[in-house]
């Protein structure tokens, strides 16, 4: 039997104070005051300020003779943000069981320390920086907002490998590292028709991003320049998909580049000099980086089509400029994988001897791309004069997941995550397929 508990305390203050003047200049500042008994003991409170501004250029004088602007905003704020997302106990020096000891012929639970004490654990703080531009233009015809960001995190919070001794163990929960974000983001709306009959809107968000880890270490702590992450699992273990280097981005594929075959179906490699080896004779120097698992660009667009009583929306999405290691490929798409197999075992990559392991190269490696009509739905309102007690019902059905265009030879490419420290990358053949759902809706209105 066992049993187990837990306990931590979060607790803030927080104050705000704004200002308008005419509704043309605005400003807010605020500041929370934050305390986690998670963290060491000097360090459980924190403070993360935050300041905007903004200007409605539209209001001023000199653009009262531009009537194609209805509203033309310039805003701009920093703030900083705290994470205290981890468990409980780890700055603190909790103890663990070891076993039982035999002593005078009876057995004692031997304690000791389950972990290296970090009394200097603190937040993690995000510092974020935007400035963008809000308009409405031609009557409200044309609105959006265009913006750039900046986010840096820093005191990035992680278990850490340390040297044994001094430490007892090879990993400490810590402070260190510092992660950078920036990109511009745009959100454009357009009501394109507008008729008593028919209307037609458009919306579009696009993203594009820049990341980088600029640095895993600090004052304290100076750690190796890069970590190999996103192993493989049974029958193919031990193999390593991607790197998180210092001054790279994240999700960059560092593996060994293709080749070819041998005519016994032998696996080639380029070594780190460019020459054609047996992949059996590669070391980890012959691996480089070979691709990118992160999208430069992500956006989505919906489409709103109305005719008189009936009603259309067609909803897209997707990814482009990454690429994806096809996994599922790699583990079942040759003949020397003992179970089912993919057809591809037998036509593409027939190539492949059927006692040779595959090779984490980018042979796997294809372009992730993908422009997906994620939903539609289809509607039809009646709104009879003579109903007494009713104003109005609507009738619809929707699909969902509908197709998706890519030339991935694999499962569905937005089933791949494209965020977190492996985008792109998986390293387990665990599968949850997308669904194509089909939905019949009643919207009644009284």
């Amino acid at each position: 039997m066992s049993s187990y508990k837990n306990d931590a305390k979060l607790i803030a203050f927080f104050g705000r104070v704004s200002y308008d003047y005419d509704g043309r200049y605005l400003f807010t500042a605020s500041l929370r005051h934050e305390g986690s008994s998670k963290f060491g003991a000097d360090n459980k409170w924190g403070n993360f300020p935050a300041v905007s501004a903004g200007w409605r250029i539209s209001s001023e004088s000199f653009m009262k003779g531009i009537k194609w602007i209805n509203d033309l905003k310039l805003r701009a704020d920093y703030g900083v943000t705290g994470n205290q997302d981890f468990g409980s106990y780890l700055s603190l020096n909790t103890m663990t069981g070891f076993g039982y000891y035999s002593y005078n012929g009876r057995y004692f639970q031997v304690w000791g320390p389950s972990k290296n004490v970090n009394p200097d654990l603190r937040w993690e703080k995000g510092k974020n920086f935007n400035i963008g531009l809000d308009f409405s233009l031609f009557k409200g015809r044309l609105y959006g907002s265009i913006n750039y960001f900046s986010r840096r995190q820093q005191d990035l919070l992680g278990n850490y490998k340390v040297s044994v001794p001094p430490y007892l163990f090879d990993e400490t929960f810590v402070n260190v590292g510092t992660m950078k974000n920036t990109g511009l983001e745009v959100d454009l709306n357009f009501k394109a028709v507008n008729t008593k009959d028919f209307s037609y809107d458009i919306s579009f968000v696009g993203t594009t991003m820049r990341n980088e880890f600029v640095d895993f270490s600090n004052s304290e702590y100076v750690g190796q320049d890069y970590y190999d992450v996103c192993g493989t699992e049974d029958p193919y273990p031990f193999y390593n998909l991607q790197r998180i280097q210092k001054g790279e981005s994240l999700g960059n594929f560092y593996m060994w580049k293709y080749a070819g075959h041998t005519e016994d179906g032998e696996w080639l490699i380029y070594d780190k000099d460019g020459d054609i080896i047996r992949a059996s004779q590669a070391s980890d120097e012959d691996r480089r980086i070979v691709g990118n698992g992160m999208p430069k660009f992500t956006m989505s667009t919906s489409h709103n089509f109305r005719y008189r009583n009936f009603d259309l929306s067609l909803f897209f999405r997707g990814a482009f400029g990454y690429d994806i290691f096809n996994i599922h490929d790699f583990y079942y798409g040759t003949r020397n994988f003992t179970g089912n197999r993919l057809q591809k075992a037998y036509d593409k990559n027939f190539v492949v001897s059927s006692s040779a392991n595959p090779v984490v190269c980018d042979y796997f490696l294809e372009r992730g791309d993908y422009l997906k009509l994620d939903m539609v739905t289809l509607g039809y309102t009646f709104r009879p004069d003579d109903w007494r007690f009713l104003d109005r019902v609507r009738v619809y059905g929707t699909m969902k997941n509908v197709f998706t265009l890519t030339s991935f030879s694999g499962v569905d490419p937005s089933t791949y995550q494209v965020n977190g420290l492996t985008p792109g990358g998986q390293g387990s053949r665990t599968y949850f397929p997308s669904t194509r759902q089909f939905i019949v809706g009643l919207q009644v209105d009284f």
